[in-house]
């Protein structure tokens, strides 16, 4: 769901040419139209407060609701601020939300391609995530996006 416009376009093309094989149905969403999903994808520039600009009640967290997603991933860069105020706002807690801070490049389809690839085997996301991106091996953190994984759902996988 791309709610910032042309300048995200590109990142949401990138992100589906990666993952659409992943996959057996992609959807996708303009502005407020929210697609049905189990993973959402949002490209958004979050404002100062946190929200997503959209009116009130419009936040990541219901948003991802509203498509029924599992997993919803702010997909595109935002400044740890923004992010910190976002993890705040009130809203259905029934989803697994990582916060970008940094896609680095093809860093960021990379890895998700990774980690759903791992999840389809049956495997629960917070293990996979750590598998990926140990949280005690800083150094090895190199060649992965700046993300924050806010594990409100728990132990989704793919069935």
């Amino acid at each position: 769901m791309n709610v910032g416009g042309d300048a995200l376009a590109p990142l949401m093309e990138e992100d589906r040419a990666a993952l659409s094989p992943l996959f057996s149905k992609i959807a996708s969403g303009i502005g407020c139209e929210v697609p049905k999903c189990d993973v959402l994808f949002l490209y958004a520039d979050l404002t100062s407060d946190g929200s997503l600009g959209l009116g009130e009640g419009m936040t990541l967290r219901h948003v991802a609701a509203r498509a029924g997603a599992k997993i919803a991933v702010l997909a595109s860069d935002n400044a740890s601020e923004g992010i910190l105020a976002a993890s705040r706002l009130l809203g259905p807690k029934q989803t697994n939300l990582v916060w970008t801070l940094d896609r680095k490049g093809r860093a960021f389809p990379t890895f998700f391609k990774e980690l759903f690839h791992r999840m389809k085997s049956g495997k629960a996301m917070p293990g996979v995530w750590v598998v990926l991106a140990p949280q005690h091996e800083a150094e090895g953190h190199r060649d992965l996006p700046e993300t924050l994984c806010q594990l409100e759902a728990g132990q989704v996988r793919f069935r």
